[in-house]
């Protein structure tokens, strides 16, 4: 008989979250066996429907959520508000926030607040204004976020760790979103820059309205996110962001931008041959220091750890008092769902292991 049981409230099953519930629905037995654990997902909520067990969500749901493309035929007209009472009573339990939403700050506060564990790859609810971060950091022991920046790759638990242990942080930069690494990528092998953005948006990489990536808002949440980690009091106004568009194209539906944006063609065609030049290529990079934080288009030498980045791959470059010589970087694999699910579920393992 299991010792402990986890209680899990699911909040956002898109993408990522419908695959982190297929991996723990592979590894779960073993997991249970392992660590003497009951792992039970009692809530699944998006933003409209919710499904709520307290003895939790048959295995047989859970499989059919994990593959559907319609997720709301297993959802019912319900709202975690309505149940929550019921989960603050259980003594173990972990709120999941896979979701894109900006509603579940409150939700996670009182779930921590009560005790529980949180763990996020949604960056809204770190990026909120500096005094709400700081409500959500008073638990920092029971809050977990390593895929809100670079996906599965260890960034934030290498930030983390540089800090803790005493380490001086000086700088930081970043290639930080698969998508625009995939369009960059692209530009350099001479692709036009409006077929580069359709193909980014063809492949899945953009969100469904691409200047969501293009304007470059989600690099600077996770700059912002960084920049927090290393002491910075800021909100996302003080970083200075770059978007890849003009304005005159930000007021217009989806597909008459992407029917416009052919009239900056030249302008990125233009860059990429001045950097060829010299020998440089262009990437989209956050950068990040004690005083100032910005995220914009760089030029970097070719044959550098940046300028070597290949499509979605991400990169973060840290120097530190220790990494000074010869800084640390991280480098792989920093978008798609497959990975972030992954991330997801090693954050989940770390609070198994603290529970055992």
């Amino acid at each position: 008989m299991s010792s402990l049981i986890l209680n899990i409230i699911h909040l956002g099953p898109g993408k990522v979250g419908k695959i982190f519930i297929k991996q723990i629905l592979k590894k779960k037995s073993i997991l249970e066996k392992e660590y003497s654990i009951k792992i039970k997902f009692i809530g699944i909520f998006n933003s409209k429907k919710g499904l709520f067990n307290i003895g939790g969500i048959n295995e047989s749901i859970l499989k059919k959520i994990a593959v559907s493309k319609n997720i709301e035929t297993y959802l019912k007209n319900i709202n975690i508000r309505n149940f929550f009472d019921d989960v603050l009573s259980c003594s173990h339990f972990v709120v999941i926030d896979t979701s894109a939403s900006e509603d579940t700050f409150d939700v996670l506060k009182k779930s921590l607040k009560k005790g529980s564990f949180a763990i996020l790859s949604n960056k809204k609810s770190l990026t909120v204004d500096y005094s709400k971060f700081k409500e959500l950091m008073n638990f920092k022991k029971q809050i977990f976020f390593e895929t809100t920046v670079g996906a599965g790759l260890p960034i934030i638990s290498t930030i983390k760790e540089l800090t803790e242990t005493g380490d001086e942080i000086l700088h930081i930069q970043g290639c930080l979103s698969g998508t625009l690494g995939f369009i960059f990528d692209l530009l350099q092998k001479g692709e036009k820059f409006s077929r580069a953005v359709e193909l980014a948006k063809k492949n899945c990489f953009t969100e469904p309205d691409p200047r969501d990536d293009l304007g470059g808002l989600d690099v600077a949440r996770k700059a912002l996110i960084i920049s927090r980690l290393i002491g910075r009091q800021i909100n996302l106004k003080d970083i200075k962001t770059q978007s890849l568009y003009p304005n005159e194209l930000h007021g217009i539906g989806v597909n008459d931008f992407l029917k416009k944006i052919a009239i900056i063609d030249s302008y990125y065609h233009n860059l990429i041959i001045k950097a060829r030049k010299n020998n440089q290529v262009l990437r989209y990079i956050a950068h990040v220091e004690k005083h100032s934080t910005t995220v914009g288009i760089k030029n970097v030498l070719l044959k550098s750890d940046m300028g070597s980045l290949e499509g979605p791959d991400n990169i973060i470059i840290i120097k530190t008092k220790r990494y000074f010589n010869n800084p640390l970087v991280i480098k792989g694999p920093g978008a798609g769902p497959e990975v972030t699910a992954a991330g997801v579920f090693g954050d989940l393992l770390k609070i198994i292991k603290m529970m055992k």
